[in-house]
């Protein structure tokens, strides 16, 4: 464990403080609190390093207090309004807590999510033209959860908007 902090804090110092090889004026950091909402160093909870690369924004994000990295990520800007390619989020203890793939559109392509355990937790996946989705959820130990459906809009016949009335 010690291991996997002392990775984490070299790779936040790095990241943090290292120049890119196009200058400082494609890095940006940001301050956020619980709830991504934009705040002062000294409230944080979470710090996000911006570095603008081809137009896009690859993004870092770590948790304030202790530096453990929290998300990696690419977004077209740096108000997390469209994020696409893969993205990456972790615990607080370094374990993977979801892994997501992201069309050139924005919409999700798959997702993995995980338990703090490391063992996987649901598996998603929604085609090119957002109609068929596909998904699987298991026990905490790999036990596969019969039925399982994650996310998707109730298309009961004769019911409308159950999912929201849920």
């Amino acid at each position: 464990m010690k291991t996997l902090k002392y990775i984490s804090l070299t790779l936040f110092t790095y990241i943090l403080f290292a120049q890119n090889r196009h200058g400082q004026n494609n890095t940006m950091i940001k301050y956020y609190d619980s709830y991504w909402r934009s705040t002062t160093k000294d409230s944080s909870v979470y710090c996000t390093k911006f570095v603008k690369n081809a137009g896009v924004y690859n993004t870092y994000s770590y948790w304030t207090k202790s530096h453990m990295l929290n998300a990696v990520s690419t977004y077209t800007d740096t108000l997390f309004t469209k994020a696409i390619g893969l993205q990456r989020r972790y615990y607080e203890n370094g374990q993977l807590q979801d892994s997501t793939y992201f069309h050139e559109d924005g919409s999700v392509k798959n997702t993995f999510h995980y338990y703090p355990s490391g063992s996987l937790w649901a598996h998603s996946s929604i085609d090119e033209n957002g109609k068929n989705q596909t998904s699987e959820g298991y026990a905490e130990y790999v036990k596969l959860i019969p039925n399982f459906i994650a996310g998707r809009k109730d298309v009961s016949p004769g019911v409308t908007d159950g999912w929201i009335a849920h």
